[in-house]
């Protein structure tokens, strides 16, 4: 074990030297976004301009946002720090520890902060201090010790986080040494598409374009209102909260953001789960064109319906949501994981036609019988396959979720 001092940033060349190794490592060669962060703001720091580095000041050199954007209303930089740190945590664990500086960026600030690596002393008890038996007696006290605090720790960090109750499921986009990214849906899209008539393109939504005029005149500045604001349903953050509560031990690594936060290098780090087809989180169409069962909103007013683009025998071709006297009684839901988009991490997409068929899907994802069941259906452990889907058939009473059955599968190339 080591032990870190923190030390004034006396040499600028070795911690130059220092700063570069980590962006040269492969998992900062693996996130562009992150690596342009930590340079930036190190460069700064190590050019003695510390006081100069800000919330806006980053957004606006490394994320390229306007001069006066909002911080308030987005978060980019704030998301990207917590990636950073994590990331730099890792390093100094992994490639890094045998560096002899150690890197860090505190909460609550983005100036770096430079560490120096000291080996920890051991000092040699004095001879004769302990008879043998005493010793010995010692060792096993320290042995129990260790075990109690294991069990504490464990405790501690949620048993529901490691033991057979959770879903095996989750393990698909919670990997070791890897952030997993929640992408919440924006809700505002879908209120936009039913004021416009048109859906947001996902080159749009990350440009950030002003939305098209509304079919009613009169509701333009009601639209425009619309498309600046920040809005989820309380499915999506419900369904965050129970991940964090089911895999405790992976809170370091699990990141919560709006779509809207999020930006096509998203998903080329790490994992991440989308939630929301493509109308209501415009990322979702990266990925469309990968699957068998694709989202479709023709139709006057627009409703989601699902489009099985290759039908197998006794399939239909279209899944349509069923109701009767307006009221949903059958939906369905898209369960899809595929690689990101280089291959580094994985992505799973979480969908249905209605915000119940959804919401089943997120239940799904996280039953403890989810495994055995997906397992049956595509006739292998959903473990060892790097691309796979299912459809859910999603019956409500009363406007919500009832049962979910796996009505078709498929495994992609």
């Amino acid at each position: 074990m080591s032990t870190t001092t923190p030390v004034p940033i006396t040499d600028e060349r070795e911690k130059r030297a220092f700063v570069q190794r980590i962006a040269d490592s492969p998992g900062f060669r693996s996130a562009p976004r992150l690596r342009d962060f930590l340079l930036f703001v190190t460069d700064v720091a190590l050019s003695g301009r510390s006081s100069e580095i800000s919330e806006q000041y980053i957004g606006r050199e490394v994320f390229h946002r306007a001069t006066d954007y909002d911080t308030a209303n987005d978060n980019i930089v704030r998301v990207s720090a917590r990636q950073l740190r994590i990331k730099l945590h890792e390093y100094a664990d992994t490639e890094g520890n045998a560096d002899p500086w150690v890197l860090d960026i505190p909460k609550g600030g983005y100036v770096p902060v430079f560490t120096r690596r000291q080996p920890a002393v051991v000092e040699a008890p004095p001879a004769n201090r302990m008879s043998p038996r005493w010793r010995i007696a010692a060792v096993v006290c320290a042995a129990i010790a260790l075990l109690a605090t294991g069990a504490w720790v464990s405790t501690l960090t949620g048993r529901a986080g490691r033991d057979k109750h959770r879903s095996p499921l989750t393990d698909l986009v919670l990997r070791p040494g890897q952030r997993t990214l929640v992408v919440l849906a924006d809700s505002s899209m879908v209120l936009l598409h039913e004021l416009t008539g048109q859906m947001t393109t996902t080159d749009d939504y990350a440009a950030r374009q002003p939305p098209p005029p509304a079919r009613i005149p009169s509701l333009d500045a009601l639209t425009r209102s619309i498309a600046t604001q920040q809005l989820t349903s309380v499915a999506d953050v419900g369904f965050a909260v129970n991940l964090l509560r089911a895999r405790p031990d992976a809170l370091d690594r699990i990141v919560v953001a709006h779509a809207r936060n999020a930006g096509p290098r998203s998903f080329k780090e790490g994992n991440a789960i989308l939630l929301g087809g493509p109308r209501s989180n415009p990322w979702a169409n990266l990925f469309e064109s990968r699957v068998n069962y694709r989202f479709d909103f023709s139709g006057e007013p627009p409703s989601a319906r699902l489009v099985n683009t290759n039908p197998r025998p006794g399939e239909p071709a279209i899944f349509v949501t069923e109701r009767h006297n307006g009221v949903v009684v059958k939906s369905f839901a898209r369960i899809a994981a595929l690689p990101n988009l280089d291959n580094s991490g994985r992505v799973l997409l979480l969908a249905g036609t209605t915000i119940e068929a959804t919401e089943a899907a997120t239940e799904f994802f996280l039953g403890e019988r989810s495994g055995t069941m997906l397992a049956q259906a595509l006739g292998r452990d959903p473990a060892g396959l790097s691309a796979f889907e299912v459809l859910l058939e999603v019956s409500a009473i009363g406007g919500m979720s009832h049962n979910s059955r796996i009505v078709a599968t498929r495994l992609l190339p």
